[in-house]
């Protein structure tokens, strides 16, 4: 091509003194829904859990110890697909840190989807007031 020629570096060191072709860059916020790569990532371990009848029988009995053992020694950290928890936490796309427990439960259609801190906070302070609602009434009158 004809472009202009370069300068060899002298000593080892070479200062590039053209024009920078990055003019600008932009930082892109990816919602709560997550990339597609990660999205897919738990969709692939979603079907392996289904698809598993020991785990089937662990959440439908409630035995959710043995469930967790089980997913942990059975399912995470195999060669085929990578799976850990951290890496279904960042799949997932929630503000907080999930449990193992949680997961399950939103595979199994006992979750409908995973609450996000401030609903967690909110259902904690809704309870609050259920249980301590005699006492607020009585410091009032």
């Amino acid at each position: 091509g004809q472009g202009e020629a370069l300068p060899s570096p002298m000593g080892g060191l070479y200062e590039y003194t053209g024009a920078d072709t990055i003019f600008h860059v932009t930082e892109q916020q990816i919602g709560y829904e997550g990339m597609k790569i990660d999205r897919m990532f738990f969709e692939k371990f979603e079907e392996q859990v289904k698809a598993d009848p020991t785990l089937q029988q662990q959440v439908e009995n409630e035995q959710w110890e043995q469930a967790i053992d089980y997913v942990t020694s059975q399912l995470f950290d195999r060669p085929n697909e990578y799976f850990n928890l951290d890496k279904l936490r960042r799949a997932a796309g929630v503000d907080r840190r999930l449990s193992l427990r949680e997961i399950l439960q939103k595979i199994f259609g006992l979750l409908p989807y995973f609450k996000s801190k401030d609903e967690l906070l909110e259902d904690e302070f809704q309870q609050f007031l259920l249980v301590n609602q005699s006492k607020l009434t009585e410091d009032q009158g």
